[in-house]
């Protein structure tokens, strides 16, 4: 029960940091091979002996190899698909060393399992803790846990935006946030509108001076942003992120698609010509 709660919480968070754009761009459209190559960027990134267990459970002890990377750099990287299905919410019940994993990727804090259930159990202030025993055994009848960590305010926001209906597993209610794809919107009332950098939900019957609304697509809502941080962009950018070219301004996105201003204008994949000339 209580691993369950801590799956949840690093699935909302890799969500949410997906939303926010502050996840790799490994991560944001996960394969094997790039999985392999975020976990060997992490890996160099950042040491914690705390991260030991969760290496070793996903990738085997070391034995004769010298280190972790070594390990990582000849992995079989099928060894990745069951995460990478986790994190597309193609299963809602993954491995605990695949939950382990990907809180790794992200720096979810705090980790692992042991350290995040600790935290929740710390007997510093035995008011904080009775308090905190209270609530959790609340939850286990209501599901109506709201520890800070839980960042439950946000999801219900953007529920809300989307005006969902009927009812969802947390499974699937996950889902809706990355891939708005899987929402059961009411599109007759739902709409979004472009501003500066991405999109944002608005009803059909409210109106923004100056400001064209268009049938809302939770895809787009989620992953169609224009990159303002273009000096970000490297040769792993190419054909991954895509441009536009008007009036000799061009702008970068991070999918496909038409110009969110000039939707005549289809967006092109970036070239290396393009992205070292005008980034």
């Amino acid at each position: 029960m209580m691993f369950e709660k801590y799956k949840k919480q690093v699935k909302l968070a890799y969500e949410k940091r997906q939303y926010e754009q502050k996840l790799s761009l490994n991560l944001i459209k996960p394969s094997a091979a790039k999985m392999r190559e975020e976990c060997l960027i992490v890996i160099n990134e950042r040491s914690d002996q705390r991260d030991e267990d969760t290496l070793r459970l996903f990738f085997g002890a070391k034995g004769e190899a010298k280190d972790y990377e070594s390990i990582i750099s000849h992995i079989d990287i099928d060894k990745f698909r069951p995460l990478i299905n986790f994190i597309k919410g193609k299963t809602c019940n993954p491995d605990e060393k695949n939950v382990e994993l990907l809180a790794w990727l992200i720096d979810f804090e705090p980790r692992p399992y042991a350290f995040w259930r600790n935290r929740l159990y710390d007997k510093r202030s035995d008011k904080e803790a009775e308090t905190f025993k209270t609530r959790f055994h609340k939850e286990e009848d209501n599901d109506d846990f709201e520890d800070e960590i839980y960042d439950k305010d946000w999801i219900k926001r953007k529920i809300k935006k989307f005006k969902m209906a009927g009812s969802m597993s947390l499974c699937s209610l996950t889902s809706v946030v990355v891939g708005g794809f899987y929402v059961h919107v009411n599109e007759g009332q739902q709409c979004m509108y472009w501003e500066t950098d991405r999109y944002k939900p608005i009803l059909c019957n409210e109106r923004i001076e100056g400001v064209k609304l268009i049938t809302m697509d939770p895809r787009k809502m989620v992953h169609f942003k224009k990159i303002m941080a273009t000096d970000t962009l490297t040769d792993y950018s190419i054909g991954k992120v895509w441009y536009s070219k008007i009036n000799d301004e061009v702008e970068f996105f991070t999918t496909r698609g038409t110009h969110p201003v000039h939707p005549e204008e289809v967006l092109k994949p970036a070239t290396k010509y393009i992205i070292d000339t005008y980034k």
